[in-house]
């Protein structure tokens, strides 16, 4: 009993856990940058879906919503990411990926119906092309020594949550069906990892624009 009390109460958290930077963000919105605000943006963004499942509303009148998050969410990861792709190889490979991701997501959209079912594919390759810019980001720091990853930069937090998120979130839309349809499975207590990676995220999220919160105030007594 006191096992599926936590379960549930990890699963409301995940769900609320989006406000946290949101909120954050807002009060302090004149002490952020660009790369905040993106973040911000993104938590607002995700809102939507995450409070529409908080409020009870069946899956099933959920999944355009859920589906329009994914293309909106990968347009502003890209705001996000792209700047930070300085080399001309990483560029090349930026432009590159957007290329083999487009025609990848043709077959994926066709396949389904974007109003009515959820694409649990669509939502395995955007996070897989997240992981692989952040890859491409870590070789360029290994080759270049350029300082990507410092706890100042409050990237290297948003990298975090990604590599994270993304990589339970493909394990479990991977096996979205199968979990669906097999509630009882041990294989279903992925979606309790889940939830700690969603909660993990935007915890991520908040230190971030935290970071740059403090980066702000730092070089505003120094400029005294």
């Amino acid at each position: 009993m006191y096992r599926i009390y936590m379960e549930q109460l990890l699963l409301k958290i995940s769900y609320f856990i989006v406000l946290l930077p949101l909120l954050t963000g807002l009060i302090f919105w004149r002490k952020t940058k660009r790369f905040s605000r993106g973040l911000i943006l993104l938590s607002f963004v995700a809102a939507v879906p995450h409070l529409l499942a908080a409020s009870g509303i069946a899956p099933s009148e959920r999944n355009i919503i859920y589906n329009l998050y994914t293309v909106v969410e990968f347009i502003i990861m890209f705001s996000i990411f792209s700047p930070r792709f300085v080399t001309s190889f990483s560029k090349r490979v930026l432009g590159l990926s957007l290329i083999i991701g487009g025609v990848l997501s043709i077959p994926i959209l066709i396949s389904k119906n974007f109003i009515t079912d959820f694409n649990n594919q669509l939502v395995c390759l955007t996070n897989l092309v997240y992981l692989f810019w952040i890859l491409v980001l870590m070789r360029d720091t290994y080759l270049f020594d350029t300082p990507l990853f410092t706890k100042k930069d409050p990237f290297t937090f948003f990298a975090l949550g990604i590599i994270v998120y993304a990589s339970a979130s493909m394990l479990v839309m991977g096996l979205y069906n199968f979990l669906l349809e097999n509630p009882q499975s041990p294989v279903a207590k992925l979606w309790v990892f889940h939830d700690f990676s969603n909660i993990f995220i935007y915890t991520m999220f908040f230190v971030g624009i935290l970071t740059e919160i403090t980066n702000h105030k730092g070089n505003s007594v120094g400029n005294v």
